[in-house]
């Protein structure tokens, strides 16, 4: 994660596997309703007053303590980022030695702040350096025993691929959001035993950036060393959820890592497709669009398939899917509406009469500078 681990940082960066011929997120820093947040330590340098012109970066993750040290910078850029506003979080060092000693001197010296997003940093597989992922569980089990909160887990791509060869998504690392680190601009699909999409991805550093202004983005105040960071969502739910982020999308974030790779409007960025979940026995999924280039939310009124509850993770395409239908290039969503367990409704008038729907079969696309529904069969 800093200079000291630059060969581990290095090694990850250019370590491409043949599953990594498929991508699912492009670049998501280009997207300017996406949440940034950087992770520095004492040792990078940060001017406040030109951090906060960037009204995306919302948030400073800062180190605390590496093993049974802490960071000195820590309790002087705390109040420095409440002064200013920053959401504020900050993560421990796993190192080689007792998780359990280490949890509770991570705790001490961030006062146990219950405002405070926590993260465990684990750097590399080396066990004679680094907390091994044995400990690693404990640590994070010391954590939510003494807090009722989880922590953040970052990581690299063979920790992740060693995590998912040995625990599911039931294990205490599925409770903790995913930090990922990969210095590339395309996302390579990764393993989703444990994890079905990322947290936060660290995307930049003095990695894949050597000179101040010419890294992918540039964070005012800060040099080309600075770790950076994307939110797998907007400032608004980064700010709402802060700081128990793990749990952002959670019933659904398989659905939210495939539906956020398509660019409907044709501006080569993709657009946000999320879902309202209403809950109860007849529960139901109503699609909310937000379109990169006008930055606008569309909620539909439209329900799915209430009994249809795995959600919408591609696996049941007559029921809800995207892709190119036509001739122009751009995919088009197709869903079902008005049913439950597979029985049809009546299509409400207001609906008839406002997206001149009959079927429950419908279609929704990009025309004209805007969002238009159809139904399936015209």
């Amino acid at each position: 994660m800093k200079k000291v681990y630059y060969l581990f940082c290095f090694f990850y960066l250019v370590s491409f596997s043949a599953r990594s011929q498929y991508y699912e997120f492009n670049q998501p820093w280009r997207d300017s309703t996406k949440a940034i947040v950087i992770d520095p330590y004492g040792e990078n340098e940060i001017d406040f007053e030109k951090l906060i012109t960037d009204r995306r970066v919302v948030g400073i993750i800062h180190k605390a303590s590496q093993g049974y040290s802490a960071d000195k910078r820590y309790p002087e850029r705390k109040l420095l980022s409440k002064k200013n506003n920053l959401l504020w979080g900050s993560y421990h060092m796993g190192m080689r030695g007792d998780p359990i000693k280490q949890a509770d001197y991570y705790l001490m010296v961030t006062q146990n702040d219950s405002t405070e997003l926590m993260a465990l940093d684990l750097e590399g597989l080396d066990t004679a350096t680094f907390m091994s992922i044995k400990n690693a569980e404990r640590f994070i089990q010391r954590i939510h025993y003494r807090t009722g909160r989880y922590p953040l887990l970052y990581c690299n791509d063979n920790i992740l691929e060693e995590i998912s060869k040995n625990y599911s998504d039931t294990s205490v690392f599925s409770k903790c959001g995913l930090w990922y680190a990969r210095y590339v601009k395309e996302l390579p699909l990764f393993n989703k035993n444990v994890w079905s999409a990322y947290t936060f991805w660290q995307f930049s550093c003095e990695v894949n950036c050597t000179e101040t202004g010419k890294c992918w983005y540039n964070v005012p105040g800060t040099l080309y060393d600075m770790d950076v960071n994307v939110f797998n969502g907007t400032v608004e739910e980064l700010k709402l959820h802060w700081p128990d982020i793990s749990f952002i999308k959670k019933n659904n974030d398989a659905p939210a890592n495939w539906l956020n790779s398509f660019d409907l409007d044709g501006d080569k960025i993709n657009d946000t497709i999320s879902f309202d979940f209403s809950g109860g026995t007849h529960c139901c999924y109503k699609i909310c669009v937000t379109l990169s280039s006008t930055k606008k939310t569309v909620k539909f009124p439209f329900e799915m398939d209430g009994g249809y509850t795995v959600g919408v993770d591609n696996s049941q395409p007559e029921q809800f899917n995207i892709s190119s239908i036509d001739s122009d290039a751009l995919p088009e969503i197709t869903m079902k509406i008005k049913s439950y367990n597979g029985v049809l409704s009546p299509i409400p008038k207001k609906w008839q009469k406002e997206y001149g729907i009959k079927s429950n079969n419908v279609t929704i696309q990009y025309e004209k500078g805007q969002l238009k529904v159809s139904d399936q069969n015209k």
